[in-house]
C-alpha cells in the first residue's frame, strides 16, 4: 500500500543465470473531493434532492453492493439531481454515504445527514363561523412560526400575519391558509357563512296622533 510516490527496482534472472534489472516509477493520484448537499429542507415523508458538488465525478449510493454501478446519468447536478423518494417518513434523522469515483478510478466517500423537519399543526380561532350581511369578521390562525399565506374565495391576500379581517361581507367566504415552519407548509380551510339581516315589519296602533297623545308600536321578525 503506497501513501507517496515510489520507484521500484525489478531484478529478473533467466534459466541461463543472466540477470537484467528494470525500474518502475509509481505515482499517487489524490482521492476525489466532493461535498454532497441538500437542495432544500426535507419535510417528513418528503423527497430529498442532493447534489454531489463535483461535476467531474460519477456517483453511487451503495458501493459495497455494486462497486461498478457508477453512473454519470444519475450524477448529482443542478439539471438532473438524484432523488431519494419518501425520505424517512417516521421523521427521524438519517445519514447516507455517497461514493464518488473520478476519471482515474480513484474512489472516495462522504456522509450526509438528512434532518427531517416537522409540519406545523394549524388551528383557527374565531368566536363564530358566521357573520351578518355587510358585517365584518376577524379570523386568527395559530401553529406556524415563519408566516402564513391567506386565500379568500380563490384570491390571495397580502396578509402574511396570523390574522385576517374580513369587512363588508355579503357572500360566503371560503378561507384557505398555508402555515410555514422551517420550510414545511401545512394547509387549513374554513368557511365563513353569511346570515341575512332580519326583514323588519312595524305595526302602529295609530297612524296619526294628537299633541301629547301616545301610540303603540309592534315589531315583527326580530329576536324574541
Amino acid at each position: 500500500t503506497l501513501t507517496s510516490p515510489a520507484t521500484f527496482i525489478v531484478k529478473v534472472t533467466d534459466k541461463h543465470e543472466c540477470v537484467a534489472t528494470g525500474k518502475a516509477n509509481v505515482g499517487i493520484n489524490p482521492l476525489p473531493e466532493f461535498t454532497p448537499t441538500l437542495l432544500e429542507p426535507i419535510c417528513r415523508g418528503g423527497n430529498a434532492r442532493i447534489v454531489g458538488g463535483n461535476i467531474y465525478l460519477k456517483y453511487n449510493w451503495d458501493y459495497n453492493a455494486d462497486p461498478d454501478a457508477f453512473d454519470p446519468r444519475i450524477g448529482f447536478s443542478e439539471t438532473n439531481p438524484y432523488i431519494l423518494n419518501n425520505v424517512d417518513p417516521m421523521g427521524t434523522d438519517t445519514t447516507f454515504t455517497v461514493w464518488g469515483r473520478d476519471v482515474n478510478g480513484c474512489i472516495n466517500n462522504r456522509d450526509i445527514t438528512i434532518h427531517v423537519k416537522e409540519y406545523p399543526t394549524l388551528a383557527f380561532k374565531m368566536d363564530t363561523n358566521y357573520v351578518c350581511y355587510g358585517g365584518e369578521k376577524l379570523i386568527y390562525v395559530t401553529g406556524a412560526n415563519d408566516g402564513y399565506t391567506w386565500t379568500v374565495n380563490g384570491v390571495e391576500s397580502d396578509s402574511k400575519n396570523n390574522y385576517l379581517r374580513l369587512t363588508n361581507v355579503k357572500e360566503e367566504q371560503h378561507i384557505h391558509v398555508e402555515g410555514i415552519t422551517n420550510g414545511c407548509s401545512t394547509p387549513i380551510d374554513t368557511v365563513v357563512h353569511v346570515w341575512s339581516l332580519p326583514n323588519i315589519e312595524i305595526e302602529a296602533s295609530k297612524t296619526r296622533l294628537c299633541l301629547n297623545d301616545s301610540v303603540k308600536l309592534n315589531g315583527k321578525n326580530g329576536k324574541e
